[in-house]
Protein backbone atom coordinates (compact mmCIF):
# COMPACT_ATOMS: atom_id res chain seq x y z
CA UNK A 1 0.00 0.00 0.00
CA UNK A 2 1.44 3.70 -1.23
CA UNK A 3 1.47 5.61 2.01
CA UNK A 4 0.09 9.28 1.97
CA UNK A 5 0.21 11.73 4.76
CA UNK A 6 -2.82 9.63 6.48
CA UNK A 7 -1.36 6.04 7.81
CA UNK A 8 -3.81 3.78 8.03
CA UNK A 9 -3.21 1.92 11.19
CA UNK A 10 -4.77 -2.00 11.90
CA UNK A 11 -5.58 -2.15 15.29
CA UNK A 12 -5.75 -6.11 15.98
CA UNK A 13 -8.31 -6.97 19.21
CA UNK A 14 -10.31 -9.75 20.27
CA UNK A 15 -12.33 -9.89 23.44
CA UNK A 16 -10.32 -8.94 26.66
CA UNK A 17 -7.74 -6.73 24.79
CA UNK A 18 -6.07 -3.73 26.66
CA UNK A 19 -8.45 -1.19 26.51
CA UNK A 20 -6.28 1.34 28.22
CA UNK A 21 -3.36 0.67 25.21
CA UNK A 22 -5.88 0.41 22.69
CA UNK A 23 -7.58 4.25 23.54
CA UNK A 24 -4.51 6.17 24.17
CA UNK A 25 -2.52 4.90 21.11
CA UNK A 26 -5.66 5.23 18.69
CA UNK A 27 -5.75 8.57 20.31
CA UNK A 28 -2.34 9.31 19.27
CA UNK A 29 -2.68 8.28 15.76
CA UNK A 30 -5.82 10.27 15.05
CA UNK A 31 -4.63 13.16 16.94
CA UNK A 32 -1.25 12.96 14.33
CA UNK A 33 -3.55 12.83 11.19
CA UNK A 34 -3.73 8.97 10.90
CA UNK A 35 -6.66 6.84 10.66
CA UNK A 36 -7.43 3.18 12.64
CA UNK A 37 -9.66 0.17 11.86
CA UNK A 38 -10.41 -2.59 14.25
CA UNK A 39 -9.66 -5.80 13.25
CA UNK A 40 -10.83 -8.51 15.00
CA UNK A 41 -11.96 -12.51 15.27
CA UNK A 42 -14.67 -11.43 16.94
CA UNK A 43 -18.00 -10.44 15.11
CA UNK A 44 -19.56 -7.36 14.74
CA UNK A 45 -18.21 -5.80 18.50
CA UNK A 46 -14.95 -7.09 20.69
CA UNK A 47 -15.09 -6.32 24.43
CA UNK A 48 -11.83 -4.57 26.22
CA UNK A 49 -10.49 -5.06 29.56
CA UNK A 50 -10.03 -2.27 31.62
CA UNK A 51 -7.85 -2.46 34.97
CA UNK A 52 -9.66 -5.38 36.58
CA UNK A 53 -13.23 -5.43 34.77
CA UNK A 54 -14.59 -5.27 31.76
CA UNK A 55 -14.77 -2.41 29.58
CA UNK A 56 -16.60 -1.06 26.59
CA UNK A 57 -17.54 -2.86 23.26
CA UNK A 58 -16.27 -1.73 20.14
CA UNK A 59 -17.11 -2.20 16.92
CA UNK A 60 -15.03 -4.72 14.39
CA UNK A 61 -14.46 -2.42 11.13
CA UNK A 62 -13.46 -5.99 9.51
CA UNK A 63 -13.01 -9.63 10.32
CA UNK A 64 -8.89 -10.62 10.67
CA UNK A 65 -9.93 -13.52 8.02
CA UNK A 66 -10.35 -10.88 5.05
CA UNK A 67 -7.62 -8.56 5.62
CA UNK A 68 -3.98 -8.31 4.16
CA UNK A 69 -1.10 -6.56 5.96
CA UNK A 70 -1.05 -4.86 2.20
CA UNK A 71 -3.85 -2.86 2.72
CA UNK A 72 -2.27 -0.65 6.17
CA UNK A 73 0.54 0.78 6.99
CA UNK A 74 0.89 -0.11 10.63
CA UNK A 75 -0.07 -2.85 13.18
CA UNK A 76 -1.51 -2.17 17.06
CA UNK A 77 -2.25 -4.93 19.08
CA UNK A 78 -3.14 -3.92 22.49
CA UNK A 79 -2.32 -7.48 24.09
CA UNK A 80 -3.57 -8.87 26.91
CA UNK A 81 -3.60 -13.05 28.03
CA UNK A 82 -7.31 -12.54 27.39
CA UNK A 83 -6.97 -11.36 23.97
CA UNK A 84 -4.13 -13.48 22.95
CA UNK A 85 -5.86 -16.41 23.74
CA UNK A 86 -8.34 -15.84 21.47
CA UNK A 87 -6.27 -14.41 19.06
CA UNK A 88 -3.69 -17.07 18.87
CA UNK A 89 -6.68 -19.98 18.31
CA UNK A 90 -6.73 -18.78 14.58
CA UNK A 91 -3.62 -18.87 12.31
CA UNK A 92 -4.60 -15.51 10.36
CA UNK A 93 -3.57 -13.94 13.32
CA UNK A 94 0.28 -15.08 12.95
CA UNK A 95 -0.19 -14.98 8.96
CA UNK A 96 -0.94 -10.74 9.74
CA UNK A 97 1.52 -10.09 12.28
CA UNK A 98 4.24 -12.00 9.95
CA UNK A 99 2.85 -10.06 7.00
CA UNK A 100 3.45 -6.76 8.47
CA UNK A 101 6.96 -7.47 10.10
CA UNK A 102 7.81 -9.12 6.63
CA UNK A 103 7.46 -6.13 4.72
CA UNK A 104 8.64 -3.56 7.67
CA UNK A 105 6.40 -1.92 8.27
CA UNK A 106 5.48 -0.41 11.88
CA UNK A 107 4.38 -3.06 14.46
CA UNK A 108 3.22 -2.10 18.07
CA UNK A 109 2.55 -4.77 20.49
CA UNK A 110 1.33 -3.73 24.28
CA UNK A 111 1.43 -5.89 27.12
CA UNK A 112 4.67 -7.93 27.45
CA UNK A 113 6.89 -9.97 25.02
CA UNK A 114 6.28 -13.14 26.76
CA UNK A 115 1.98 -12.82 25.83
CA UNK A 116 3.48 -12.95 21.87
CA UNK A 117 6.58 -15.58 21.88
CA UNK A 118 4.30 -18.04 23.87
CA UNK A 119 1.47 -17.42 21.40
CA UNK A 120 2.07 -16.40 17.49
CA UNK A 121 5.56 -14.85 17.18
CA UNK A 122 8.61 -17.10 16.50
CA UNK A 123 11.52 -16.14 18.69
CA UNK A 124 13.23 -13.81 15.52
CA UNK A 125 10.29 -11.32 15.49
CA UNK A 126 12.82 -8.67 16.96
CA UNK A 127 13.16 -6.63 14.39
CA UNK A 128 13.64 -3.12 13.71
CA UNK A 129 9.94 -2.52 13.12
CA UNK A 130 8.54 -4.33 16.33
CA UNK A 131 8.16 -2.24 19.24
CA UNK A 132 7.18 -3.88 22.57
CA UNK A 133 5.82 -2.96 25.58
CA UNK A 134 6.44 -4.49 29.07
CA UNK A 135 3.57 -6.04 30.96
CA UNK A 136 1.92 -3.09 33.50
CA UNK A 137 4.83 -1.00 32.77
CA UNK A 138 4.33 2.43 31.94
CA UNK A 139 7.40 3.99 31.34
CA UNK A 140 7.96 1.15 28.46
CA UNK A 141 4.68 1.64 27.07
CA UNK A 142 5.70 5.45 26.68
CA UNK A 143 8.91 4.70 25.30
CA UNK A 144 7.61 2.22 22.61
CA UNK A 145 4.17 3.85 21.72
CA UNK A 146 6.04 7.19 21.00
CA UNK A 147 9.19 5.41 18.69
CA UNK A 148 6.26 3.16 16.82
CA UNK A 149 4.69 6.35 16.03
CA UNK A 150 7.56 8.54 15.38
CA UNK A 151 8.19 5.55 12.71
CA UNK A 152 4.82 5.50 11.42
CA UNK A 153 4.60 9.31 10.33
CA UNK A 154 8.31 9.59 9.97
CA UNK A 155 7.71 7.14 6.97
CA UNK A 156 4.34 8.78 5.75
CA UNK A 157 6.16 12.10 5.42
CA UNK A 158 9.36 10.50 4.02
CA UNK A 159 6.89 8.71 0.99
CA UNK A 160 4.73 12.15 0.58
CA UNK A 161 8.40 14.25 0.04
CA UNK A 162 9.27 10.84 -2.56
CA UNK A 163 5.90 11.23 -4.13
CA UNK A 164 6.42 14.91 -4.56
CA UNK A 165 9.84 14.73 -5.96
CA UNK A 166 8.50 12.25 -8.71
CA UNK A 167 6.31 14.37 -9.64
CA UNK A 168 8.21 17.23 -9.83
Amino acid sequence: MTQTSSPKVAMLVANGFDEIAFTTVQKLILKQGGVTQVISSETAMANGWAGNAWGCFYPVDAQLNTILAYDFDALVVPGDKRSMERLSKTAHTKRIIDGFIASGKPVLLTGGMDIYTDTILSEDASVETVYVSEADNTESFQTATVNFLASLFKESDTTDEDNARKAA
